[in-house]
């Protein structure tokens, strides 16, 4: 199980960022094919682990956290290999994005430092998300355009507000500003791209 929560979190580093683990403030979830192939890949290991393991030699409250792991895995294996949900799910990044901007924008337990170095590495990765986005989706519905219209307002909303959130050196300051210009036009572009699709 540590060795699971250690993996999870460097793979999903938003919900490093909702539980305090400051090592992933900077980083984003990056699906693409080989980044998913590598994932799943992971789950499949953790699983044939676990099934090497003697449920009923455990003690109840590791025999708990045994039921509660493997359950956990078997529905990772099962969004990966049958959801597939960054083909046809635009939310799926875009809620990645929103939600990993308002927690190192909003929670009060983030240093000034991690906070800076949180949006420096954050709004870098925006573009090459989005870009990833476009590669593997297929298709998806109205409903999904609609929400993810707002979504895109959301997160540029957020963008907006961040430099009065951040107290650093002017240069680095400079540096995010940049990066802030080029999330929000590959935000932009993206809406236009799903607009037309």
């Amino acid at each position: 199980s540590e060795a699971f929560s250690s993996w999870y979190y460097k793979f999903h580093p938003i919900e490093a960022t909702r539980f305090g683990i400051s090592k992933h403030h900077d980083a984003f979830r990056l699906s693409n094919y080989s980044q998913n192939d590598e994932y799943i890949a992971d789950v499949s290991r953790f699983i044939i682990e676990l099934s090497q393991i003697d449920p009923t030699k455990l003690t109840i409250k590791n025999r708990i956290d045994y039921d509660i792991l493997y359950s956990k895995l078997e529905q990772m294996k099962f969004i990966m290999n049958d959801i597939r949900p960054w083909e046809w799910n635009p939310l799926w990044v875009l809620m990645e994005i929103y939600e990993g901007l308002f927690l190192i924008s909003e929670m009060q337990e983030i240093s000034m430092g991690d906070r800076v170095k949180a949006v420096e590495g954050r709004m870098k990765l925006i573009p090459k998300v989005l870009d990833n986005s476009r590669e593997m989706m297929i298709l998806y519905s109205s409903q999904h355009l609609s929400y993810g219209n707002l979504v895109i307002d959301n997160i540029i909303n957020i963008i907006d507000e961040m430099p009065l959130k951040l107290n650093s050196d002017n240069l680095t300051l400079d540096e995010i500003d940049i990066s802030i210009n080029k999330s929000k036009k590959s935000l932009l572009d993206y809406r236009k791209w799903l607009n037309q699709k």
